[in-house]
């Protein structure tokens, strides 16, 4: 079905509205599918959309308590899941992987989905996403493996360089302020700054989970910094400080 095709059935037949609304569809929700049916590249047909609506409610339902709906969501998007990662990793990283998926998704899903892409095209990314930092970590793995190997025989030694009790005391002292200081932000502050600092995670590929532009996230990014900066300068370590 071709986006125009589907833009006139929407508007021509009442029956294919009431279809969407017989779903449960909100007003806001019922014209967002109603665009990605009407969208040049790639339109859903209507059978689509409300597929797309059927699997987003059966997660928004289970994340507000219904075990029902979240196992059925679970179980259809655990044997997708699993079935792309197992064509790359072995079975115990394919198990660590999909309990990572299940805990992404119900931590970074907004409760107010703007369906700007469809649910299912969403999920995918979170699963691509999940794909590349394992192949990452793989690779970060076998790079120091080699290191270590290359010490053994014979090569650079490898230096393991003990701290002074006052670089150690500096270094604890840092440390139980940063955990205080990051504490103390709002939670998607934490959320952005875990995910781009720590996880080492794309602002553009954390922009498509989080349903935010791309710009939007870099600002909140830059704001949560600032924030950051702010609660360990109020702990009292000084600036110079924090960069050494």
């Amino acid at each position: 079905m071709s986006g125009s095709s589907a833009s006139a059935s929407l508007r021509e037949s009442p029956d294919l509205r009431a279809r969407l609304v017989e779903e449960g569809v909100a007003e806001l929700h019922l014209d967002a599918l109603i665009r990605l049916v009407e969208r040049r590249s790639r339109p859903l047909s209507v059978e689509e959309a409300v597929d797309e609506y059927r699997h987003w409610r059966l997660f928004e339902e289970g994340r507000r308590g219904d075990p029902a709906q979240a196992a059925t969501f679970a179980d259809y998007w655990r044997r997708r899941v699993r079935r792309t990662l197992a064509r790359r990793f072995e079975e115990e990283l394919v198990d660590e992987l999909t309990a990572r998926f299940f805990e992404r998704v119900f931590r970074l899903v907004p409760e107010d989905y703007d369906w700007r892409v469809p649910f299912s095209a969403y999920l995918q990314t979170v699963v691509a996403n999940l794909v590349r930092d394992a192949l990452r970590e793989r690779m970060l793995r076998r790079q120091r493996e080699e290191e270590l190997s290359d010490g053994e025989d014979g090569g650079p030694p490898i230096v393991s360089e003990l701290p002074t009790p006052e670089r150690a005391a500096l270094s604890f002292q840092r440390s139980e302020a940063l955990e205080r200081a990051f504490a103390a932000l709002p939670p998607m502050d934490r959320l952005v700054l875990r995910s781009v600092l720590v996880e080492g995670r794309s602002g553009q590929d954390l922009a498509v989970e989080l349903g935010l532009k791309r710009q939007a996230l870099y600002m909140r990014l830059n704001r949560a910094k600032q924030k950051l900066r702010e609660e360990l300068l109020a702990l009292g370590l000084e600036r110079r400080e924090l960069c050494g």
